[in-house]
């Protein structure tokens, strides 16, 4: 992947499906049924919509879940390692030796 592949966001994604649609960011999120405001931080990446709402955005849109989401879904599957690993220490006695923490370590 190219830097400008890895530039792209799913808050730019969405700008872009709606400024191509000729609509405006009330108009899209009262089809959304969420404030401007709400969408404006998400075209601005200060954060994401849920899964419900990208799966209206992707139906609006006619765009696949995979192509719009990639990098909320990332985010998931990292959170979701992150804290699977943490679960697995907290019974972890904490030694180098330890099965457990050598494990989590991968």
């Amino acid at each position: 992947m190219n830097k400008e592949q890895t530039d792209i966001t799913t808050g730019k994604q969405i700008r872009h499906l709606r400024t191509q649609s000729g609509m405006t960011q009330e108009e899209l999120a009262g089809e959304l049924n969420v404030t401007r405001q709400a969408l404006s931080n998400w075209e601005r990446d200060v954060n994401e919509p849920d899964i419900n709402t990208l799966k209206k955005i992707c139906f609006l849109f006619g765009v696949h879940m995979d192509d719009l989401a990639k990098e909320v879904i990332t985010k998931m599957e990292t959170y979701e390692k992150k804290e699977k690993r943490q679960l697995s220490l907290r019974g972890c006695c904490k030694r180098p030796s330890c099965p457990a923490l050598r494990s989590a370590v991968r």
